[in-house]
């Protein structure tokens, strides 16, 4: 079922109130509550490729190996190096123009992200954004292709009771949805799609 276009302006603002507690959570504590979701991939395993298959047209045994396999070692992966990934940055500064003074570049987060992404590897794209969002401490809004939204869904199902409310929001429906959800106000828009449609 499509979300109506103009209920999106409110979902993005619910996306950002949970975003603002989300992020001040202790990056272990998030990385804890991400961690859950490779295994919910694995067991949803069958799900997914039957999905994909029935969607799609992806044949089940390239949906093992290109999207449920893989992805659960994408969840591991990004709890693996999310330290490392948002570690303070030292930079080096003049100690004749800056004496006794030291510099680091902090990563925070950017608060909610706008997600859209193609019918092709419906499960695997958006994953590639949404898990390193989540653990940076970002809110998610994700609208999947109208093509293939029984996968988006199934991505939101993936993350049900794992996540607070309102972290990752499933927006379903075709190009006015996006527009919606672009003009929206996100703090970032990726964008997975056409050159046409990229430009616009």
């Amino acid at each position: 079922e499509a979300t109506p276009a103009e209920s999106v302006g409110k979902l993005v603002l619910r996306a950002r109130e949970a975003q603002s507690r989300w992020a001040q959570k202790p990056l272990e504590e998030r990385m804890e509550i991400v961690f859950k979701v490779k295994d919910r991939i694995l067991d949803a395993g069958e799900e997914i490729a039957r999905t994909l298959h029935t969607e799609c047209g992806k044949p089940e045994g390239e949906a093992w190996t290109a999207e449920v396999v893989p992805n659960a070692d994408l969840v591991e992966h990004w709890v693996e190096v999310i330290e490392d990934a948002l570690a303070p940055e030292e930079i080096s500064l003049d100690p004749m123009t800056y004496p006794g003074k030291s510099g680091a570049i902090h990563a925070v987060a950017r608060g909610v992200i706008a997600l859209i992404t193609p019918w092709n590897f419906p499960i695997a794209i958006p994953l590639r954004t949404i898990v390193p969002a989540l653990l940076a401490g970002n809110a998610v809004v994700f609208k999947p292709s109208e093509h293939s939204p029984r996968a988006g869904a199934l991505i939101g199902k993936l993350f049900e009771g794992i996540l607070p409310p309102d972290l990752l929001v499933i927006v379903q429906g075709a190009g006015d949805v996006g527009a919606a959800l672009v003009n929206a106000s996100p703090d970032l828009v990726v964008f997975t799609g056409s050159v046409p449609t990229g430009r616009k």
